[in-house]
């Protein structure tokens, strides 16, 4: 019988099976010698390289959509949680009333007594200055009724002493390098006549005085 097939095709067939006969077998995954196996052609390696890219972009911009959505929320909350914080605020922001007045004051410390604090304190007069440099001041307290002394640019020993007219005086020291860098006040006196203050330095406990009134 008279072969039919075209010569193109004759070719074909006897090449596809001469590749079949002499196609070396697959190696194994990790190749012959400990190599790698042989790269996938370069189509399928773009390919699945640009698959990968595709899928990664997707992810992150899921998770630059989830950020933005959670940042959103926190902003929301943060501005709720403030808005409802400062409608439960009290309205006043005044200190808290005086813990004593007048006589229930001496021997306190005017700053726990609520006393001491910016609206309620003023000083007497200008400051005095002592022998040694050391200053002095009355402070008062009308919202209190008491009236205590302070020092400064002073030194370790130093001494001094508020009293009121017929009240027992309060002293205070300066005991230590932390005192002469900064105030030093005495406890309180009942300051009911601030003109009848006195406050006296001593350089020394038991010492010359220095005394000063209002």
């Amino acid at each position: 019988m008279k072969d039919t097939t075209p010569p193109a095709t004759a070719s074909a067939c006897t090449r596809l099976a001469t590749g079949l006969r002499t196609a070396p077998p697959e190696p194994d995954a990790m190749g012959d010698h400990g190599r790698s196996p042989r790269p996938a052609e370069p189509e399928q390696r773009h390919g699945r390289r640009a698959g990968l890219r595709g899928w990664a972009a997707v992810g992150v911009a899921a998770w630059v959509v989830g950020a933005t959505v959670a940042a959103a929320w926190v902003a929301v909350l943060a501005i709720t949680g403030s808005r409802d914080s400062a409608a439960h605020e009290p309205s006043s922001t005044a200190p808290p009333s005086p813990a004593c007045r007048a006589h229930g004051c001496v021997g306190k410390d005017p700053g726990l007594m609520g006393c001491g604090t910016p609206s309620r304190v003023r000083a007497l007069g200008s400051p005095v200055r002592t022998s040694t440099g050391a200053r002095l001041e009355f402070r008062y307290s009308a919202a209190c009724s008491a009236a205590w002394a302070r020092i400064w640019h002073s030194h370790i020993g130093n001494v001094i002493e508020v009293s009121a007219d017929g009240g027992r005086p309060q002293r205070a020291e300066v005991t230590d390098t932390y005192d002469a860098e900064d105030y030093v006040f005495t406890p309180m006196v009942d300051g009911t006549d601030p003109s009848r203050l006195r406050v006296c330095f001593e350089p020394r406990l038991h010492s010359t005085r220095e005394c000063f009134t209002r």
